[in-house]
């Protein structure tokens, strides 16, 4: 039996930006609020790129980190840089639920390796080696 969680989940949003990119993440802001705040702050958010398969000529949709060199995971933007917001469809929800799954997966492989790192470095009387 499956329990249902009281809390509300911020809705995803796609955003498209005046620099071409389409970002998807979670809002703090009501989408329909975004031509009425200056900036909105978006959490977990990935590019959305299009691939045109060389063999098939399919068009596959992939997502990457948005900001892929950073430590954070919530980013402020300016709504005028945003130029056309919406709520992605369901096929892209799966996509982004997939891609974050597999990123918190390899989020805590990474902390566990630094963690792991740390107690090899440590020496009996409870000091760190430097390097």
């Amino acid at each position: 039996m499956t329990q249902e969680i009281d809390q509300e989940v911020p809705p995803l949003c796609m955003l498209k930006l005046i620099s071409g990119e389409t970002i998807i993440g979670e809002l703090d802001t009501d989408i329909n609020e975004i031509d009425h705040v200056t900036s909105v702050k978006i959490s977990l958010p990935a590019t959305i790129t299009l691939v045109k398969g060389p063999e098939d000529g399919e068009t596959y949709c992939y997502l990457f980190p948005w900001m892929r060199f950073s430590e954070s995971t919530e980013f402020e933007i300016k709504t005028k840089f945003v130029m056309i917001s919406d709520h992605p469809n369901e096929e892209v929800v799966t996509l982004y639920n997939d891609f974050i799954l597999d990123l918190l997966d390899h989020m805590q492989e990474r902390e566990e390796e630094l963690e792991l790192k740390l107690e090899e470095e440590k020496i009996p009387d409870g000091k760190q080696l430097l390097h």
